[in-house]
């Protein structure tokens, strides 16, 4: 249901990257130029939604500019890409410290599991668990998207 979420959201994205590609491993996805060049219109075309930018260069690989975004976005919902991204990096410390920041945001309550339990399972590289990442990126973006985050 996300996949087909978003597909229709961000077709053109979509077709450029393979959501395999970002979420196949615990590690930082590689930048895509062609999803990188989507993105630059899309994020255009969203200024005033910090979190929706911060995950769609996430997604195309652009992590410094994900990251850039989550810096200057002290809500709940920057911390929690920061998060993201820290774990992407490895950085254990760093990503247990942001989610404890977005301990409150409503994306809780719309995944079936502890996101902080991901970073354990990418320390242990538990690839049973990569579905997991997946589903928390793609609810946090449909989140950011739908209320204009």
């Amino acid at each position: 249901m996300l996949d087909e979420w978003f597909s229709e959201a961000f077709p053109e994205l979509s077709r450029a990257r393979n959501a395999e590609a970002v979420f196949d491993s615990w590690e930082m996805p590689g930048e895509d130029r062609r999803a990188i060049e989507i993105v630059k219109q899309l994020a255009e075309e969203r200024k005033d939604c910090p979190g929706v930018r911060a995950g769609l260069w996430l997604y195309a690989g652009d992590w410094e500019t994900a990251h850039l975004i989550c810096q200057s976005d002290e809500s709940a919902t920057g911390s929690w890409w920061h998060a993201i991204i820290h774990r992407f990096e490895g950085d254990a410390f760093n990503s247990k410290y942001w989610y404890r920041r977005a301990v409150d945001h409503p994306v809780r309550d719309l995944i079936t599991f502890d996101p902080r339990e991901l970073v354990e399972y990418s320390q242990g590289k538990n690839e049973g668990r990569l579905y997991l990442q997946k589903e928390e990126f793609l609810t946090l973006l449909r989140w950011c998207v739908e209320n204009r985050k």
